[in-house]
């Protein structure tokens, strides 16, 4: 039995890869995302009916927004004049269980600094649940906006929607989508808007 001459084949020169020899399927890729995404905004609104079981909770405790009740219950509190209760555990607890007529578990507190409630004080000008509303569509578009001039692109959209932690953070009620949008649109407006000291102080140090 003749073995191969392993040599020869050592000394072959590498075959050039083309894109067509690509392991991964960009349209493949695309449709999974989609698939993704329908799959999660699903979900989603089956939750939003899960949690209107009891009062505006799961009957567990839970209420429709989680975490979002905290930053609405500590803008209202402060928008009257009850800024004291939002750090008073029992005082801000009641409240929440009155907002959603149920019992809400314990764990939910202001745990922010005061400086938040500047920021979700708009949001405080609205009922609970429309509130809820604008702060998960608005703050999506203002990521959405942060991630086109990131990446122009047609499939930004995409990119915007199917990450699970925009899933995450819409089923949480959480901030995320604030706080990309201005920690990414700052960051991409740098190069365009550098900042540079003023002509005095450039006198002064020249």
């Amino acid at each position: 039995m003749r073995l191969p001459d392993f040599r020869s084949i050592d000394q072959r020169p590498p075959a050039r890869r083309t894109a067509d020899a690509s392991p991964i399927d960009p349209a493949l890729v695309r449709r999974i995302g989609w698939v993704w995404v329908v799959l999660a905004g699903a979900f989603c609104v089956f939750d939003l009916f899960r949690r209107v079981s009891v009062g505006l909770t799961n009957g567990d405790g839970r209420p429709i927004g989680d975490d979002f009740i905290n930053y609405w219950s500590g803008a209202f509190l402060a928008l009257h004049q009850r800024a004291p209760d939002i750090y008073n555990w029992h005082a801000y607890h009641a409240f929440q269980e009155q907002l959603v007529g149920a019992a809400v578990s314990p764990n939910y507190n202001y745990s922010y600094p005061p400086v938040m409630l500047v920021l979700a004080i708009p949001f405080a000008l609205l009922p609970y649940v429309p509130a809820l509303a604008a702060w998960l569509i608005a703050g999506w578009l203002s990521f959405y906006q942060a991630l086109r001039l990131a990446m122009p692109g047609r499939q930004v959209l995409l990119l915007a929607l199917a990450p699970p932690a925009v899933f995450i953070n819409t089923y949480c009620g959480q901030n995320g989508f604030w706080t990309a949008a201005l920690l990414g649109g700052g960051l991409c407006l740098l190069p365009r808007r550098p900042v540079s000291p003023p002509p005095r102080w450039r006198e002064v140090k020249g």
